[in-house]
């Protein structure tokens, strides 16, 4: 098992179910899931994420990268923005985020497995 502390958040059920089974299947063991930034503001003060899966666009009063900014005043988590969204406007917001990279929607599930490996073993798991 991997018992790195991967949070996904999308809003799509369908997308949320398909990034859940791929990790599941590639044996991660602790995978928090939410549709919306301020559920997940709330799971993780008790529970710190070791990696970030993150929708640009959001259930809620906020996107993926409002959702990262906020996490990131009190925790340094790296982040994987998922996204069909391709317009300039949104690939510019995302390059904001330091330590983030995105993958476009649709995508491979072995494309998804070694970003997310690629980011893991990286985690200094310390806060900002």
């Amino acid at each position: 098992m991997k018992h790195w502390k991967i949070y996904i958040v999308e809003d799509e059920k369908i997308n949320l179910i398909f990034l859940e089974k791929t990790l599941e299947m590639a044996g991660y063991d602790q995978i928090f899931s939410a549709h919306s930034g301020d559920k997940v503001l709330d799971l993780i003060q008790e529970n710190p994420p070791d990696l970030l899966l993150v929708d640009f666009f959001l259930k809620g009063p906020m996107n993926g990268v409002e959702l990262v900014e906020e996490v990131r005043k009190y925790f340094f988590v790296p982040v994987i923005f998922l996204t069909a969204a391709q317009e300039k406007w949104v690939m510019d917001e995302i390059n904001k985020i330091d330590k983030s990279v995105c993958l476009v929607k649709p995508f491979e599930q072995q494309d998804l497995l070694k970003m997310i490996e690629s980011f893991l073993p990286q985690i200094p798991g310390v806060p900002f």
